[in-house]
């Protein structure tokens, strides 16, 4: 089973993490977490990043929110 992370990991704040079990819903809500939560357009960008589906920084300090696949076994 496929299973979305959306880890959101912000500098002044604690690792959150949120799961998925739809690829679409996970990119579609670590998008909306990283437009929520950045202050400043010019600081959000969509990286690539290996192992990740998804990754954006949404701010100048490096905080960021990615959506990472893991695989369990059933």
């Amino acid at each position: 089973m496929e299973i979305y992370n959306v880890i959101v990991e912000d500098r002044h704040t604690d690792v959150k993490v949120r799961s998925f079990r739809n690829r679409e819903k996970s990119i579609e809500t670590a998008k909306k977490i990283a437009k929520r939560l950045n202050r400043h357009t010019e600081d959000m960008e969509e990286e690539i990043v290996e192992g990740c589906e998804l990754f954006i920084t949404y701010s100048c300090e490096g905080d960021y929110v990615s959506v990472v696949k893991t695989i369990l076994e059933e």
